[in-house]
């Protein structure tokens, strides 16, 4: 018989019982919270139970009349039977024991905190598992996979713990914010630190615009206005772009002077190592992801609009599962 009892704590405990021959719990029970003995509390719904389940009592039949025959004469009188011997009176049955007392045992499968917990981490663990597998292999978010790592952490929890109530709803919904938020965050800094070139990238990076650098000196030898006209006008018609000599301006031919010439110079005659070419471009990233912008993309791939919502989505299905509603 399925019996579900509620401490005054706020525990709820659900097990499956075989009642005494009196209706009476045929174990005590304690409740896994605070301890409290809910014994009575299980009399009672036992009690109820069975009242319920027991069937009707059956309406006694009415008793059939007898027939009345008028054809034929009224049977003579039977002769009187001689009374039989007195029965010796039996011996008083002895009186019917009191109900043996019952024995404080547990119940197998009680609803225990501590597993329900450890079910909570367990579920929470492998559907997280789950979702990294998914993002490393596709590159996509699955944010909806956060519902599903609320619904298994509340479901390991009840699964091996069997606990429910507040308190353990509080708990499962904790756990499964935890592996949830932290996935998020580990997801956001992972996608923020693609932003880093590696040193392949960084070596192919090198040689290019060494190459660059080198042709560029060798087209611009002196350095003078016509010759950097010249040079820009080629650099752009290779870009697949249109500039004429004479809409270079001044001020155009001054900066090409003072940066981008320099610059080269400096690269083609050595100047500027390929190491000290690596620490400005790793210097370049660390302003980029630690920038406003950066810390804005962080957070918002951490905790934007839609992971919110799915966060607060996969922790209430987990609090529903750890106080007994899912």
């Amino acid at each position: 018989m399925d019996i579900k009892i509620e401490c005054q704590c706020g525990q709820r405990i659900a097990f499956e019982v075989e009642p005494m021959a009196d209706g009476r719990m045929p174990v005590e029970i304690e409740c896994p919270s605070c301890g409290k003995d809910v014994t009575a509390e299980g009399d009672a719904v036992l009690a109820a139970k069975i009242s319920a389940a027991a069937p009707p009592a059956p309406v006694p039949a009415e008793p059939a009349r007898p027939a009345l025959r008028l054809s034929r004469p009224a049977a003579p009188d039977p002769a009187p039977i001689p009374a039989a011997a007195p029965i010796p009176p039996l011996a008083p049955e002895p009186a019917a024991s009191a109900s043996p007392p019952r024995k404080i045992t547990k119940l197998v499968g009680d609803p225990h905190f501590g597993r329900s917990v450890l079910g909570a981490l367990i579920g929470a663990a492998l559907t997280t598992a789950v979702w990294f597998g998914l993002w490393k292999a596709t590159g996509s978010t699955w944010g909806i996979l956060a519902l599903g790592v609320g619904w298994m952490t509340g479901f390991f929890a009840r699964f091996i713990g069997r606990s429910e109530g507040p308190q353990m709803a509080l708990a499962v919904a904790g756990v499964a914010l935890l592996f949830i938020f932290g996935f998020q965050f580990y997801r956001a800094h992972a996608e923020l630190a693609g932003w880093r070139s590696d040193d392949a990238t960084i070596e192919k990076n090198y040689q290019e615009q060494l190459a660059h650098a080198r042709k560029l000196v060798e087209g611009v030898p002196n350095g003078s206005d016509e010759e950097i006209r010249e040079w820009m006008v080629k650099d752009a018609r290779a870009d697949g772009e249109k500039l004429r000599a004479a809409d270079i301006t001044a001020d155009e031919i001054k900066v090409f002077q003072d940066f981008e010439l320099k610059a080269a110079r400096e690269l083609a005659g050595g100047k500027q190592s390929k190491e000290d070419f690596r620490a400005r471009v790793r210097q370049n990233e660390d302003l980029a992801i630690n920038s406003v912008f950066g810390r804005i993309y962080f957070w918002v791939r951490a905790i934007g609009i839609f992971s919110i919502v799915f966060i607060i989505g996969g922790t209430g299905l987990a609090y529903r599962f750890g106080n007994g509603e899912g």
